[in-house]
C-alpha cells in the first residue's frame, strides 16, 4: 500500500507578541514536491552554461605522442623564425614550447639564443646555464657559442674558459683551431701568457694543416699582440 504524505494538521501557537507566526502557519513543501523542485534547478544549472564559477576549466587531457608531436610542431617553428632572426618571435614560440614541455635542453638552448639576438644578454645567461645543467650531448659549437657570450658580452672569463675546454676536448680537428684561438685569447686578456702562447701556436698550427688562412692570420696576430713591441 503506497504511503501519501499529508501536511500535518496539527497547529502549534505562535509566540505571543513575537511577530513570529506559529509553525503550523508556514506552508511546508511535500517531498514529491521538494524532488520536483530540485530537479528543476538541477536543469537550470545545466543550462547555465559552463561549470560553476570557480570551478576548474574542463580541458582535454592529450596523451604523451600527443604532448611530444604539439611540442616537436611549436619547437620547429621556433627554430625556424630564429634563423630568419625574427628574435621576438622566436622567442615567444621557445617559451611556449618550454611550456609543453619544461626543461628540454633543445628548448632552454633555443630560449637563451632568441635572448642575445634581443641583445638581453643577462637573460640569455640565465637559460644558458640551464641548458648546461641538463645538456649531455657537450656540442663543441654550442659550447663555443656559448663561450662567446659569456666573454664577449659579459666578461665571464673562467666561464668562457671552461666552456671552450670542453668544446676543445669533444671537437673535431677542424673546428678546435678556433676554440685554441679564443681561449688563448682570453689567457692573453688575464695576464696568463704562457697558456695563452700554448693556445694561439695550437690555433696557428691547426690552421696551416687545414690551409686555413684566415685562421692563421688571426693567430699571428695575436701571436704578435701578445709578444709586445
Amino acid at each position: 500500500m503506497t504511503r501519501t504524505w499529508k501536511r500535518s494538521e496539527t497547529r502549534l501557537a505562535a509566540v505571543p507578541g513575537s511577530g513570529v507566526p506559529s509553525p503550523g502557519s508556514i506552508a511546508v513543501p511535500t517531498p514529491t514536491l521538494a524532488i520536483a523542485l530540485c530537479l528543476a534547478l538541477a536543469l537550470l544549472a545545466s543550462c547555465a552554461g559552463g561549470p560553476p564559477k570557480g570551478a576548474p576549466n574542463s580541458q582535454p587531457v592529450l596523451s604523451e605522442g600527443q604532448l611530444q608531436e604539439k611540442y616537436i610542431a611549436k619547437r620547429n617553428e621556433a627554430k625556424s623564425l630564429l634563423e630568419r632572426r625574427q628574435y621576438g618571435r622566436a622567442l615567444d614560440a621557445y617559451l611556449e614550447a618550454n611550456r609543453i614541455r619544461p626543461a628540454s635542453s633543445d628548448t632552454l638552448l633555443g630560449i637563451g639564443e632568441s635572448y642575445v639576438g634581443l641583445e638581453y644578454y643577462e637573460r640569455a645567461k640565465e637559460y644558458f646555464d640551464r641548458f648546461l645543467e641538463v645538456d649531455k650531448e657537450h656540442d663543441s659549437a654550442t659550447y663555443y657559442t656559448i663561450a662567446q657570450v659569456y666573454w664577449g658580452e659579459l666578461g665571464l672569463s673562467d666561464a668562457a674558459i671552461r666552456l671552450l675546454t670542453v668544446a676543445i676536448g669533444s671537437s673535431p680537428e677542424r673546428g678546435s683551431g678556433w676554440y685554441y684561438l679564443l681561449r688563448g685569447t682570453i689567457y692573453a686578456k688575464m695576464a696568463k701568457a704562457d697558456s695563452a702562447t700554448a693556445d694561439l701556436n695550437e690555433a696557428l698550427a691547426t690552421g696551416q694543416a687545414l690551409k686555413d688562412a684566415r685562421l692563421v692570420a688571426e693567430a699571428n696576430d695575436a701571436l704578435l699582440a701578445l709578444s709586445g713591441p
